[in-house]
């Protein structure tokens, strides 16, 4: 992994010249140099030979500056046409600092502008085109050991030989942020001794020899960051002798012959210990490197597409680099190259996932070499495209050919991207040219770079865009999604890995016509979408479908796909079906008339089953479990006529959740250990919530903006709410509400009207106990509401009736006082029942432990957190599950003497009430042992009667000490 991040730090640089301002100001520059011809100040070409002379011109043209560092004279915005001269201007034997600036040179038969043993000058912005005859016509020249010299940001086109040549031995040459482009000759030429030669951040283009021509003996010259493409010769030639270069971060795509091409003479020297590393070098005609001769050479870190006519499979017959030299090196410290025919060969290439291809890759040549660890992917920084034009500026960044049509698409291919901290690996929105993303690592996709349009923490990022197709791609580890397509159109995602993501893996929203063909993902995410064709997919969590339109249901083509090697079942615009066989899930669009029955189904997204714009549906004795976060046993979107029945939902987001849907009924069904409500139901009507038990869940039932009953249900052990409503009108009879950590009944808002709620029995909701205390009161209401039948029958209310014996001394079954709600209502049940409609049982007793000694067991417990419907009358002990002991309600330890030494026995106690017998507490081992057992007070008083031994001891000793005599 160091690897991987030290390799990506490197890259990263080349992928900033997106983002730099130096391209922007070359075509500045050019749009300047030659249409806003009116900034320039006509002039005659400049001779200058010797820093008296420069100091003399300099007062004459009133040029600024006096020839030092921090104010060097400048020559700017003149226009200067060199027709019947040689040069343009012309400066030789100088030390002083000096600026050429903001000029446009042209139409010289030599050279446009010539330094010649001068040292110290900067020749920046400038546009220098169309010189030169038949026999001369180079932008710039320097010679005869000059140095410290800066070309920066010019734009040098269309002359008849070199856009720049370094020659006589010249040094510290700093070429950098130039468009290099059109020239009849090379684009940069290096030649005889010279360097210490920085070429850094050029486009050097459509010339008509090489791009950069290096020869005759110079050395440590450093090539970085360049463009160099569709140059007629080779990109880089590098011939006769040519020592400790570095040649990095380029790319070399579309010339002519080879991206780099070495042949040395040894007349002269030697093209060896050169270094050339993280280029991305492609679509070249020849080779991506051709070493002809050439030694002890650093070839690593490169990526190679496409070059000599290879595909993205291997031919064993065209090679994407020739090595004829010796003891050339094509890796380094384990990293070698991305070859893009041998990394996407097959899909078992790399077996052990270490990103190194199991096999070396074969360079042709005589030399025999290898690439011994060549790279799975090509490492590349985030990228972050938004509209055509900057997609099509990305492909010529990555050496991509491509013009965005259907039959010439735009290729990004063969990246591992890191998304750490930048939300997304590759973002692509606002395009509409046709894209093809193949071949790509994507991960750990994190952070928010400050835009809403990135908040999405997902591998690939698609938004608005249309015509791109995804094709053998890994989305993984990242912090959201896989990939996400947002309003996008017209596009395919085939063959690719979109597993082992935190969230969902596929997620398609407010697209259309979106196609996703034999893929692994985590599963897919339909949300509001049309037209989806999902076919053949393999899922670890299925389908998601949501739409608020019918044709976001059952505009969709889904088949074939598995989740857990079961077939999900998509019934679409179908009726009278009986599904009575075992799938993995099931979604129900535009449907009437559906059985579904004995299913088990668990572990999908979204939900075991979907219901949208369907009715007259009916689910019985089903399993629909363990669905997870955001999971649901059922969700139901603008159905109706839907019956639950005899159901279990375990373990899920929540057990039914229900929108505009119309007579819902959930029937004997149980919903247990839920993150969050057992049942929620928003602008429905007709909802019936009948025998049902819901249990551990977050909330028990929510409803806002519905209606309907409920009947003999229970609601217990919710980390929240027992039922939440708002503006909802339901009436609810016959109900178990048990120890609730919130309300177990909460009526929120002022317009809540209309619920009638009656003959419910609660226990020790919100925290309430045996006695009444008004800080804990189990229900609240904002609304006008009626807690009690029109016949005067209200609720059992456990702390109000239990609170003491004298409260009902009409004996009408009534308690004489009303039971006050909490909330701002200020509402009463006016009617609170002394006696139970539901009778409890105690909760098991608490903290039972045991003590082993010799023949006995002793066995202590707390009693019971509640009692039940009425006081504890007695525990009961079990040994082995077998009753061994009853004892009265305040007795709360028992000792065992009928045990045997060196025998297990457990033991559990219970608690009774009038109700009946509780669970059971928890349970104890206990060995009985020969060995009495030596408590913490025994150790003590041990360990004292040692001391005092030993101390005793020590004293004697000393006592009986002779003394020596003195001498």
């Amino acid at each position: 992994m160091k690897k991987i991040l030290l390799f990506m730090m490197s890259i990263f640089i080349i992928f900033s010249i997106m983002n730099t301002p130096s391209h922007a100001a070359i075509m500045d520059v050019q749009s300047a140099g030659e249409n806003v011809l009116d900034r320039y100040v006509l002039h005659n070409p400049i001779s200058i030979d010797g820093n008296d002379q420069f100091a003399q011109i300099a007062q004459n043209e009133g040029w600024p500056g006096n020839g030092t560092a921090e104010n060097p004279y400048i020559i700017e915005n003149y226009e200067i046409d060199g027709q019947n001269y040689y040069n343009d201007i012309v400066i030789k034997n100088t030390n002083v600092h000096f600026i050429i600036r903001n000029c446009y040179l042209h139409d010289t038969y030599d050279q446009a502008i010539y330094l010649y043993n001068v040292t110290n000058a900067t020749i920046v912005n400038n546009t220098i085109a169309y010189n030169g005859n038949t026999n001369g016509g180079i932008g710039i020249e320097i010679d005869k050991n000059s140095q410290n010299i800066i070309i920066e940001r010019n734009n040098i086109h269309h002359n008849n030989m070199q856009a720049i040549y370094i020659t006589g031995s010249s040094k510290y040459i700093s070429i950098i942020g130039n468009n290099l482009t059109n020239n009849n000759g090379m684009g940069i030429w290096i030649e005889s001794y010279s360097k210490y030669i920085n070429v850094t951040g050029n486009v050097i283009r459509n010339n008509n020899g090489d791009g950069i021509y290096i020869t005759f003996n110079p050395s440590h010259i450093t090539i970085q960051n360049n463009i160099i493409m569709n140059n007629m010769n080779h990109g880089i030639e590098m011939v006769t002798a040519s020592t400790y270069d570095i040649i990095a971060n380029n790319i070399i795509a579309n010339n002519s012959k080879a991206g780099i091409y070495c042949e040395e003479n040894t007349y002269y020297g030697h093209i060896s210990y050169n270094t050339i590393a993280y280029n991305i070098i492609a679509h070249n005609a020849w080779q991506g490197i051709w070493i002809y001769s050439g030694s002890h050479n650093e070839i690593y870190g490169n990526a190679f597409y496409y070059n000599q006519g290879t595909t993205y499979t291997f031919n064993s017959s065209i090679k994407q680099a020739k090595d004829d030299g010796t003891n050339n090196k094509w890796y380094k410290d384990g990293w070698g190259n991305y070859w893009h025919d041998w990394a996407n060969n097959n899909g078992t290439n790399d077996e052990n996932h270490d990103f190194i291809v199991d096999y070396p890759y074969p360079i042709g040549g005589s030399a025999n070499a290898k690439d011994n660890y060549s790279l799975r992917y090509f490492n590349w920084t985030p990228i972050r495209v938004n509209s055509d034009g900057e997609l099509a500026d990305l492909i010529l960044h990555l050496g991509n050919t491509g013009n965005g049509t259907a039959d010439n698409p735009y290729i990004i291919e063969g990246l591992m991207i890191d998304g750490g901290n930048r939300s997304n690996a590759i973002y692509i929105g606002n395009t509409t040219a046709n894209l093809l993303i193949r071949f790509c690592y994507l991960y750990n996709s994190t952070g928010f770079p400050g835009s809403t349009t990135y908040f999405t923490e997902s591998g690939l990022m698609i938004y608005n865009a249309t015509n791109v197709t995804i094709n053998e791609t890994i989305a993984t580890k990242n912090a959201w999604h896989g990939i996400y397509l947002v309003k996008v159109r017209n596009s395919t995602i085939i063959s690719s890995n979109v597993t082992g993501n935190h969230e969902h893996g596929i997620l398609v929203e407010e697209s259309e016509n979106i196609t996703l063909r034999s893929n692994m993902a985590d599963d897919l995410y339909i949300w509001r979408s049309l037209h989806t064709t999902a076919i053949n997919n393999t899922l670890n969590r299925g389908i998601i479908l949501e739409g608020s339109e019918r044709e976001q249901w059952s505009s969709h083509t889904i088949s074939d796909n598995k989740v857990h090697g079961k077939d999900i079942l998509y019934l679409n615009s179908i009726s009278g079906v009986a599904v009575d066989y075992e799938v993995g899930q099931i979604i129900i669009a535009n449907s009437t008339e559906i059985y579904v029955s004995n299913q088990n189904i668990s572990d999908v997204s979204g939900a075991s089953i979907q219901i949208g714009f369907s009715g007259d549906i009916y689910i019985t004795t089903s399993n629909l479990s363990d669905n997870g976060y955001a999971g649901y046993g059922i969700y139901i979107e603008r159905g109706e006529n839907i019956t639950v029945e005899n159901c279990t939902m375990y373990g899920d987001h929540e057990g039914i959740s229900v929108w505009h849907a119309k007579n819902l009924s959930v029937l004997g069904c149980i919903m247990k250990n839920l993150k969050g409500d057992g049942i929620s139901a928003s602008s429905s009507t007709g909802v019936l919530i009948k025998n049902t038990m819901i249990e551990n869940t977050w909330g028990g039932i929510y409803l806002s903006f519905s209606n309907g009953k409920i009947f003999n249900s229970t609601v217990k052990y919710s980390r929240d709410y027992g039922i939440k409503i708002y503006d909802s009108q339901f009436t609810i009879v016959g109900n178990l509400f048990l120890r609730n950590d919130g309300y177990a009944i909460y009526i929120g808002g002022i317009f809540t009207k209309g619920n009638r709620i009656y003959n419910n029995s609660f226990y020790y909701n919100h925290g309430s106990g045996d006695k009444f205390d008004p800080n804990k009161v189990q229900a609240y209401d904002d609304g006008t509401n009626y807690w009690n039948s029109t016949n005067g029958v209200g609720n059992y209310w456990h702390d109000w009736a239990y609170n003491n014996s004298s409260n009902d001394q009409n004996n009408d079954g009534i308690v004489d006082w009303p039971y006050l709600i909490d909330g701002s209502a200020g509402t009463k049940d006016y009617y609170p029942l002394k006696n139970a409609t539901y009778l409890l049982p105690p909760s098991p007793p608490r903290n039972l432990t045991a003590i082993a000694g010799d023949g006995y067991v002793n066995l202590s417990w707390d009693p019971p957190e509640i009692n039940g419907t009425t006081e504890v009358l007695e525990y009961r002990i079990y040994r082995n599950d077998i009753l061994i002991a009853i004892l009265p309600a305040n007795v709360l330890w028992y000792n065992d003497t009928n045990v045997s030494n060196g025998n297990i026995y457990i033991y559990y106690v219970t608690a009774v009430n009038s109700v009946g017998e509780s669970d059971r507490s928890n349970e104890v081992q206990a060995i009985p042992s020969a060995i009495s057992e030596i408590t913490d007070t025994y150790f003590v008083v041990l360990l004292l009667l040692i001391f005092v031994t030993i101390l005793q001891t020590l004293r004697r000793q000393h006592r009986y000490k002779k003394v020596p005599s003195e001498r």
